[in-house]
């Protein structure tokens, strides 16, 4: 199912288990919600920031961000119980839950030459002792339903690859510069739950780098570092700056080898511009993707060894043609997912009758390219195809 009837299916899970406690939402609340406070969470720049949705009744986990529109409650019927609606099943965040849902993810994603099953539950073991996913499901105000799924985030090394091109600092008044630290902010402080080797981030043009990092000022320090020049190489940074010296390379060695899939986030506000090595600037990266999944697949990890997600920060139609027209490629689709700009996903997912969170749209951007069922995508209208 989709991310918007998993959602769905979460939120009547806790609404069902609040009735059972005899707990009705305080008034003036949306249905299925809680009604959000006045003014950003501390630290959160307002425009940019995170909806702060009240908190729930003690014992009770957050709703999260999502708003849903609640059938009209049937009138009594005398002699009969009032009817109910289907309850889904209660998930923990235990050992056997989050080593099912790693084992699953493994199977889907082909990452056998990566794990055993001994391997999973050492990794499950480790993140119920630190209330790992209790903890990033508090951080993202999201049901725990939903927060167990950041658990297949761990079986990846997490790389950043973010555009530094003129028109991050050009357009929006600087917006796009300040949404892409609050996110990059979000992605470390999950990742680094999951992951204690911490994250990589890249740049487009700027041969400023991170590695191993671990704290939400690091990246915010290293996007102030990185100087907003020049065009959106995003192709070719990918392949000289990521995939050959974190995937190809060290798959090939017999020295250093891969320890972990990797899971690369790139996060850009428009097409790409300044390729090396192409006519059309849009045809850089499927040719690097394409290359890269035939030099893996020689090797004993695969092609799937690598999972992209490409997210879009600002407003640009032409960003958001290009990412829909590469997640529809017919060679290179299946390997990749994009995420559009937060305020064109929360458009689609309101024509659904779902009210989107940016929370929620970090789990999308996170989840998406290593679990089919948040590719909000697959419920949407098509977009028109890309003509850059």
């Amino acid at each position: 199912m989709g991310l918007a009837s998993k959602l769905a299916a979460a939120q009547a899970s806790q609404a069902q288990g609040q009735a059972q406690a005899g707990y009705a939402p305080p008034p003036g609340a949306a249905p299925g919600g809680y009604a959000a406070p006045s003014g950003p969470p501390p630290g959160i720049a307002p425009g940019g920031g995170y909806a702060s949705p009240s908190g729930p009744p003690p014992g009770h986990h957050q709703a999260g961000g999502y708003a849903y529109a609640q059938p009209k409650a049937l009138p009594p019927v005398p002699g009969l119980a009032a009817p109910t609606a289907p309850r889904q099943p209660d998930i923990k965040a235990d050992v056997p839950t989050l080593t099912q849902v790693m084992k699953a993810t493994v199977k889907e994603q082909k990452l056998d030459a990566f794990y055993k099953d001994k391997d999973l539950d050492a990794i499950a073991r480790r993140l119920v002792a630190t209330n790992t996913i209790g903890n990033i499901s508090q951080r993202l105000r999201v049901p725990l339903t939903l927060g167990v799924d950041l658990a297949k985030v761990a079986l990846y090394d997490v790389v950043l690859l973010c555009d530094d091109s003129m028109s991050m600092k050009a357009h929006q008044g600087g917006a796009r510069i300040e949404e892409l630290k609050s996110i990059l902010a979000h992605i470390t402080a999950a990742c680094t739950l999951l992951d204690e080797d911490g994250i990589a981030v890249r740049f487009f043009n700027s041969n400023v780098e991170g590695n191993n990092i671990k704290a939400e000022s690091q990246v915010g320090e290293l996007v102030d570092r990185a100087k907003n020049t020049s065009g959106t190489p995003m192709g070719t940074s990918l392949d000289e700056k990521v995939l050959k010296p974190l995937l190809v390379k060290p798959a090939k060695s017999l020295i250093k080898k891969l320890k972990k899939p990797l899971l690369i986030i790139v996060i850009t506000d428009g097409a790409p511009y300044g390729e090396k090595g192409v006519k059309n600037n849009r045809d850089k990266l499927p040719q690097v993707v394409r290359q890269t999944a035939a030099e893996m697949a020689k090797t004993k990890y695969g092609a799937s060894a690598v999972a992209y997600q490409f997210a879009q920060v600002g407003d640009d139609e032409k960003a958001r043609e290009f990412l829909s027209w590469l997640d529809e490629d017919p060679e290179i689709g299946g390997y990749i997912d994009q995420t559009m700009g937060f305020e064109y996903e929360q458009d689609q997912m309101a024509k659904q009758g779902a009210e989107l969170s940016r929370e929620v749209w970090l789990m999308k951007l996170l989840l998406g390219a290593i679990d089919n069922s948040y590719d909000i995508q697959d419920e949407n209208p098509t977009l028109k195809p890309f003509r850059g």
